[in-house]
């Protein structure tokens, strides 16, 4: 099907995450299912670049897509967006599940050093939202965008959920 293909071809794009996006929200919409966006970024990868080096960057990268594949369920896709950025969609999932299994990433990267040459930890920001209806992709990246600035300003390291937006009265 069109969703497995772009899942193996588009992967290494920018646009890879957004077309398979489009296309689960697509099949959800019919089913009614609400899709769960979420944006995670790698906090301080600059930093960690330039003082313990590229390789330790490229570590800390790998170990965050570790840690998020093991954390959603085999129907859920991982991607990395840019260059500390990953995405993660998943359908027919609580914003609550995910919340608590973000966390559970969070937690468990903080807690183990990168290496045993520094004390590097790697921290991570995660925007989460939930389609409502009426939602588009832009809006709906938007919304896990808008979560996870709240969170960089608010110190970082943790899972921030941007609420659906109401509906409209009438």
């Amino acid at each position: 099907d069109t969703a497995t293909t772009c899942r193996v071809r588009c992967l290494d794009t920018f646009a890879g995450p957004l077309v398979l996006l489009a296309q689960v929200s697509d099949y959800d919409r019919e089913r009614n299912d609400p899709v769960l966006l979420a944006i995670v970024d790698l906090d301080n990868l600059k930093t960690l670049n330039d003082t313990g080096g590229h390789q330790l960057g490229d570590l800390a990268l790998k170990r965050v897509a570790t840690a998020l594949r093991a954390s959603v369920r085999a129907k859920d896709l991982v991607a990395r967006i840019g260059g500390d950025e990953f995405a993660i969609v998943a359908a027919g999932l609580s914003i609550e599940q995910a919340q608590v299994r973000l966390q559970r990433v969070v937690s468990e990267l903080v807690a183990m050093p990168l290496d045993t040459d520094t004390h590097f930890r790697v921290s991570v920001t995660t925007g989460l939202a939930l389609s409502s209806p009426g939602d588009t992709i832009a809006s709906l990246l938007t919304r896990a965008d808008r979560a996870l600035y709240r969170g960089k300003r608010s110190g970082k390291s943790g899972v921030f959920v941007d609420p659906p937006t109401p509906e409209p009265a009438h």
